[in-house]
């Protein structure tokens, strides 16, 4: 499913983000969440330099957003076996075939109406394993 269309990309983005958020909270959170957005990402069809950089591959060093495709696919098998190996239940929960509705969790803010956000994403320290990580970083969109 190719898009081709600006507003409907950002419409798909916006769903996504909403349905699939990150969760920087423990490496099962950071490796779940990743591979679930990737996951989100591949299906619904978004071109690969539209999709989250946030995962940093180790042997090339490339955010997951700057990748070609076969190495984007190959660097996305990676980080699944990896969710398979340590987490089998949420690797189960993901790629069963009827998969949960998971709700979306809704933002909080403190009195002043601020959104109170846990800790800055410089403060995420990067998860290493032989050959890659996962580095919660601002999303780099190419081509803005």
């Amino acid at each position: 499913m190719p898009m081709n269309n600006t507003e409907e990309l950002s419409k798909l983005l916006a769903k996504i983000k909403a349905e699939y958020p990150f969760v920087p909270h423990t490496n099962a959170g950071r490796l779940y969440s990743t591979v679930r957005r990737m996951k989100a990402e591949k299906e619904f069809g978004v071109p690969i330099g539209f999709r989250s950089g946030v995962a940093i591959s180790t042997e090339t060093g490339k955010n997951a957003n700057e990748m070609a495709e076969q190495e984007w696919e190959k660097f996305y098998e990676k980080l699944r076996e990896n969710l398979k190996r340590d987490y089998p239940d949420s690797f189960d929960r993901l790629f069963s075939e009827k998969q949960p509705e998971l709700p979306v969790k809704e933002q909080t803010s403190d009195s002043s109406g601020r959104q109170s956000i846990p800790r800055s994403l410089e403060e995420i320290p990067v998860v290493q394993t032989t050959g890659w990580a996962i580095q919660f970083v601002p999303n780099k969109k190419k081509g803005r």
